[in-house]
């Protein structure tokens, strides 16, 4: 995927507006949490990466040890 590609590249910042890009296309408000939570830890916006790990909590309850382990 393109989000992939930016990834392995380093380009955190086309990363970051990729997914929030995909999040309004998919008219979806905690898509992409954790991806995005990734790559804000990669550029260490710790706040925006709690921010995006609680919406995915919010959006997927069931998914809160992989949460835990960040």
């Amino acid at each position: 995927t393109v989000a992939n590609l930016f990834s392995s590249m380093g380009e955190d910042d086309l990363l970051i507006k990729t997914y929030e890009k995909g999040r309004t296309l998919d008219k979806t408000p905690f898509a992409y949490s954790y991806d995005l939570a990734q790559a804000y830890k990669k550029k260490g916006k710790y706040s925006l990466v709690v921010t995006n790990l609680l919406d995915f909590l919010e959006s997927n309850p069931n998914n809160s040890q992989i949460v835990k382990n960040e």
